[in-house]
């Protein structure tokens, strides 16, 4: 996966041409299978080697050192960030409104339709039963929406058990020409998902390769 990541990701940069691993595997095997003088090889001559026989400049190598998730207890300090709770609060009272004023609206709907229903036999049930309905669903939407006091007092300071993302990500770069390591990077993030945690770290790895003055 995290491979696949980075590949992609490089392939959207214009100015610079990748070399699928896969071919470069095979190239390895090739060399391994027909060169007996390659297991003679120091370590910074074997990926000279392979680099001049695929034609790259830089050779990235990487390991994902962590990939997990873990249960942890979480003091949950803030809901919502600066100037949130204003704008969240205004939001609540605004709906808040506009469903009491639709349900005003329905009541007298149901009211005027109940006085009709003296001469118009059963027919205004059917619409007093519907406009009922309505009301009731109006009130279940509007229970599941809590004013900002509520976050206030039952969720903001307090400890709650959640599943965090564990990732880690090594990798260094090496230039063909020399065999010498350029570049090297280290990193471990937290979030909520696995993949998105991994995908920030890449996207920060790459952003500090990119931005390398050793890659040029």
């Amino acid at each position: 996966m995290v491979t696949d990541m980075i590949a992609l990701k490089l392939l959207s940069k214009p100015k610079l041409r990748t070399v699928d691993r896969e071919h470069i595997e095979k190239v390895v095997r090739e060399l391994e299978r027909t060169a007996s003088g390659l297991i003679k090889m120091t370590e910074v001559e074997r990926l000279k080697k392979i680099g001049e026989l695929v034609g790259a400049d830089y050779l990235l190598f990487g390991s994902v050192t962590e990939f997990n998730t873990t249960n942890m207890q979480i003091k949950l300090d803030r809901v919502f960030g600066p100037g949130e709770e204003q704008r969240y609060d205004k939001e609540y009272k605004d709906f808040v409104a506009q469903v009491e004023a639709t349900q005003a609206n329905l009541n007298g709907q149901i009211q005027g339709m109940a006085v009709a229903g003296a001469f118009t036999m059963g027919l205004s049930q059917i619409g007093i039963h519907a406009a009922q309905e309505q009301q009731q669903k109006l009130s279940d939407l509007k229970s599941k929406v809590y004013p900002l006091e509520h976050y206030q007092k039952n969720i903001e300071g307090t400890n709650r058990l959640t599943t965090v993302a564990n990732v880690g990500l090594t990798a260094k770069l090496i230039r063909v020409s020399t065999g010498k390591v350029i570049w090297v990077y280290q990193g471990s993030k937290r979030d909520m998902d696995l993949r998105r945690g991994m995908t920030t770290l890449v996207d920060g790895m790459l952003e500090s390769l990119l931005r390398s003055s050793s890659v040029k």
